[in-house]
């Protein structure tokens, strides 16, 4: 132990007695440890009393009546030394009852006999067999999250002790716009609004707090703690985290804190924060459940930003791991208390609101804070005032407490400050703080430091690079899995590369004891900060920014990779050089990079970049280009539009998408290019421009050789709106290619209402394709004129037309029979033959008697069409007029009445039908064998059977087949036999014909 007492005392009533209590110690040969800063206890970010504590072999308890306050100092200092296993004696300076957890312990009463009492102190130090006997030490009452709350004690005063270089007070103003606006606030103002009272005093933006404890206690425990990096944040939450473990230690009844890292939430799929607080301890379920918990969330941004749903299929949409945490935040039991840290300009990159209370941010260090805490680095001060840049880096609290910490390296550095960079001064504090650390482990007695500097910066610097590109790929158990997405979070694994695996646990304990990483789990390791790892991931990625063998394929870190992650302008003319690298994944990583960093002095290398050999160099210039968003790289783009990789092109035609009406003119200059690609793209472009100066040259791109242009044209049309482009696109119809004219009718479904006077018109067009756009149209105006139209095209010389007017007029229904009753007495024997096809089609009975006029037509295609309508009817009315048309002189006419006959289903049709199985027309005695197999009547049989027994072959097959078909209808066993004979004698037939051949 370095210490032989530790002295636990109030500054406020206590600080005489524990100075004379240290002073007689001391002369009694005791080491004493006292704390004598002169600090807030709420303020306390250091582990130094901690510290004290674990270096101490007993603990004097000075007992005065400021020691008995729920949140006195003390009781955070009794319940570390339970936690250390470190004797209390209790010395009651006034005559008060110890604390519960003490209240075994011996009392020495320091108020009625001090020298008594002190020399009993001095006897129980010396003699650990004295301190057990006298019941100094007593296990401490039952609790069942005792073993729980000790090792988080110890693991959070063990981050504090390392990450706390100085103490630096913190100042923190409200946020009240980061949270929602609380409903119930609003009524309860609303009510004293009604009633003419005054509201309870309402927090408004800007309000300082004097300690964090306090804004936290004023948002009802539920608060978003914001600040810039290095601003305290997560240093504040394990401050009051060990405060509220003390707190629960000391009284069950205090809310159970449970410290979390937002990094190792699992996002997707998102799990529950209940399960995920509890994923390593059960019986805090029930806790949360219940609403005692108090849930210290750190570090949202560190999650990351929008990610692949399925990494393995990145174009198959995206997620924001932050906003499904806030919505999960939504669901914890409402009584809990919640602290959430964030980085200001993250959360406000979230563009969600946190259901919390309230929020608070951290505030840059004032002047005077500066002015204080430096009062003993007179040097320091004076250097920060000089400069601008410095002073700024010094307002932020990490950054300060490292300054004062390297000061003695750093001294030349900052004194030449104002030739440096701000990021070059962040620099050099890191590296001279790890020197330093590094020196001073070396300096301890028997140290053998098992790795070099260099070496501890090498492989430190790799995985820095790794986890600021946002993570790696690795293999295990042959599964590819995705690593370290989150910030800040380093797997055992990304120690490989430089380390065998034996290697790595040490190299981590002695990263964890220079003060360089904190250690999260068995497998996971954290750096001190966020800067700290920025500062070591730049130093390797400018170092080996050429290094070939470090890039793997796209989804794989690298240099280039981390600087875009780390956005630090300073690697602005590395990256310009790695354009030239002879690696094209160096040059195409490069390129990416420079767009993300946002200089537009990297406009004109990457219009150079367009001209790469490679696509991957091109694409990743084309991609910077559009981020930049520069109108200079316009014409160079539209020249990568004649690109031989579709894949290029499209990255051209999609970044062109967001360089606004500056490219308007180019555009419309390059409709006459010679390249294809370069006219199709250009076409495209001016339709998302939306500008109607584009509508002319895109009329006149309708005549383009190439039929994609000419169909990306009349699509833009379309986006365009303009009715000017109606006449031409209607001319255009004449396209010969469908894919052009469906694009152009789609077109003019958008811009074009028809009229029946202008589809007239349009009717007379010496092109097919346009009189069948004007039919169609005709087809859509709920006017009985455009059946009369329809009705006159169905005359038009083009069978194409004919059919989509008869087709229209089939699906108009009934306005449409009147006119075709008409049409089937139209002078034109084409308008009669289709009209009575298309009643046919429309199967109406009050169709009858113009059909039955139409048997008598002079043509015999119109009577075939009749006698097939009326089939359909199913009319018995129609039997006498089809029995007369069995023996018409056209061969089609009796087929039709034939087959009209099965249809009508009457048994008198038997005896005709029997004799026009005997008709010199193959066709005729086809339906009449069909015909009499739909009768189904058994007296057909043996005349069907005699058209099946032809052995001398001269009945044509068609006909036999009829037959076979009618007799399997109608179904009797001579019926089937026949029918099996006859297949028989076919298929020997067949095989001889094979053999013959």
């Amino acid at each position: 132990m370095d210490y032989d007492v530790f002295i636990s005392y109030s500054r406020k009533d206590g600080n005489e007695y524990a100075e004379r209590l240290q002073k007689e110690l001391e002369a009694a040969g005791y080491k004493v440890w006292r704390d004598i800063r002169n600090i807030n206890p709420a303020q306390d970010f250091t582990a130094e009393i901690e510290m004290g504590i674990k270096n101490s072999g007993a603990i004097a308890l000075c007992l005065t009546p400021d020691t008995q306050r729920d949140n006195s100092f003390v009781r955070r200092e009794i319940q570390y030394a339970l936690v250390e296993n470190r004797p209390v004696f209790p010395c009651r300076i006034h005559p008060i009852t110890p604390h519960i957890s003490v209240i075994n312990n011996e009392w020495l009463e320091f108020h009625s006999d001090w020298k008594r009492a002190f020399d009993r102190l001095c006897a129980i130090i010396h003699d650990p067999n004295l301190q057990a006997a006298s019941g100094t030490y007593q296990k401490p009452l039952e609790n069942p999250f005792r073993d729980y709350l000790q090792a988080l004690y110890r693991q959070i005063v063990d981050y504090l002790s390392r990450a706390v270089i100085r103490l630096i007070d913190l100042e923190a103003e409200e946020t009240p716009a980061a949270v929602p606006r609380q409903r119930t606030d609003d009524m309860l103002l609303d009510f004293f609004d009604a009633a003419g009272l005054s509201a309870a005093e309402t927090i408004e933006a800007g309000h300082r707090y004097d300690s964090f404890a306090q804004a936290f206690e004023r948002h009802k425990g539920r608060l978003l703690l914001l600040g810039e990096p290095g601003a305290g944040k997560t240093i504040t939450l394990m401050s009051y985290a060990r405060d509220a473990v003390a707190a629960r230690l000391d009284d069950p009844r205090k809310p159970l804190p449970v410290l979390k890292t937002v990094a190792t939430w699992p996002s997707n799929p998102p799990l529950s924060i209940t399960e995920w607080a509890a994923e390593k301890l059960d019986s805090l379920k029930p806790e949360i459940n219940a609403g005692r918990a108090l849930l210290l969330l750190d570090g949202l941004d560190e999650l990351g930003s929008s990610r692949p749903i399925d990494p393995e299929k990145p174009e198959e949409g995206t997620y924001d791991p932050r906003k499904r945490f806030i919505d999960s935040v939504e669901q914890i039991p409402s009584r809990n208390q919640v602290l959430v840290t964030c980085r200001v300009k993250d959360y406000a990159a979230i563009d969600q609101q946190i259901p919390l209370e309230g929020a608070i941010t951290l505030q840059p260090l004032s002047d005077e804070l500066l002015r204080e805490y430096l009062s003993d680095y007179p040097r320091i001060y004076d250097a920060i005032q000089d400069d601008d840049n410095l002073r700024n880096l010094a307002r932020t609290p990490l950054l300060l407490s490292l300054i004062a910490f390297a000061w003695n390296e750093l001294d030349t550095d900052l004194q030449m400050a104002g030739d440096l960079q701000a990021g070059d001064v962040r620099d050099a504090i890191f590296a001279a703080y790890i020197r330093q650390r590094y020196a001073h482990e070396s300096r301890k007695k028997n140290a053998h430091l098992p790795f070099t500097l260099d070496k501890m910066l090498e492989v430190l610097g790799h995985a820095a690079m790794i986890n600021a590109s946002g993570g790696h790929r690795y293999k295990e158990n042959s599964v590819f899995n995705i690593s370290s997405i989150a910030e800040n979070v380093l797997e055992r694994h990304e120690f490989i590369h430089h380390l065998s695996d034996d290697e790595v646990d040490v190299f981590c304990a002695l990263a964890c004891d220079l003060h360089i990483l904190y250690r999260r789990d068995n497998e996971r390791h954290n750096f001190l900060h966020l800067l700290l790892r920025d500062h070591l991931a730049y130093a390797y990625s400018i170092a080996h920014l050429h290094d070939h063998s470090i890039y793997g394929k796209t989804y794989y870190p690298s240099p280039a990779k981390a600087l875009s992650g780390l956005s630090d302008l300073r690697a602005f003319d590395p990256l310009i050089d790695a354009l030239e690298d002879t690696n094209y994944k160096v040059r195409s990583a490069a390129a990416e990079t420079l767009g993300k960093l946002g200089d537009v002095r990297a406009v004109e290398p990457l219009i150079s970049a367009l001209d790469d050999v490679d696509k991957q160099v091109c694409s990743s210039a084309i991609e910077s280009l559009r981020i930049l968003g520069d109108a200079r790289a316009i014409e160079p783009l539209i020249g990568v539009l004649a690109h031989k990789d579709p894949w290029v092109r499209w990255a051209a035609t999609n970044t062109l998408k967001h360089l606004g009406e500056s490219m308007l003119m180019p555009l419309i200059d390059v409709l006459q290019h010679d390249n294809v690609h370069v006219r199709e793209s250009a076409v495209q472009l001016l339709g998302v421009l939306g500008d109607s100066r584009a509508v002319d040259p895109l009329i006149n791109t309708l005549a383009d050789i190439s039929p994609d242009v000419r169909k990306a044209a009349a699509e833009t049309l379309e986006k365009l709106g303009d009715p000017r482009a109606v006449a031409p696109l209607i001319n255009a119809l004449a396209d010969d290619n469908w894919e052009v004219r469906w694009s152009i009718i789609r077109t003019l479904e958008q811009l074009y209402k028809p009229t029946l006077e202008s589809l007239l018109d349009i009717l007379r067009h010496e092109n097919t394709n346009v009189r069948v756009w004007a039919v169609n149209g005709l087809g859509k105006l709920e006017d009985t004129h455009a059946i009369e139209l329809l009705i006159q095209a169905l005359t038009d010389p083009d069978s194409e037309v004919r059919k989509s007017a008869a087709r229209i007029l089939g699906d108009l229904g009934e306005p449409a029979l009147l006119p075709l009753f008409n049409a089937l007495r139209h002078e034109n024997t084409e308008v009669r033959k289709i009209s009575a096809q298309i009643l046919e089609k429309l199967g109406d009975v009050r169709a009858f008697e113009p059909l039955i006029d139409a048997l008598a037509d002079g043509d015999d295609g119109v009577r075939r069409s009749a006698a097939s309508a009326l089939g359909k009817l199913g009319d018995v009315r129609a039997f006498e007029p089809l029995i007369d048309a069995l023996a018409d002189g056209d061969d089609g006419v009796r087929r039709s009445a034939a087959s009209a006959l099965g249809k009508l289903g009457d048994v008198r049709a038997f005896e005709p039908l029997i004799d026009a199985l005997a008709d010199g027309d193959d066709g005729v005695r086809r339906s009449a064998a069909s015909a009499l197999g739909e009768l189904g009547d058994v007296r057909a049989v043996p005349a069907l059977i005699e058209r099946l027994d032809d052995t001398a072959g001269q009945v044509p097959f068609r006909v036999c087949n009829e037959a076979a078909s009618a007799l399997k209808r109608i179904g009797t066993p001579e019926a089937m036999a026949a029918v099996r004979e006859w297949k028989r004698r076919e298929q020997w037939r067949w095989v001889q014909r094979m053999r013959k051949q």
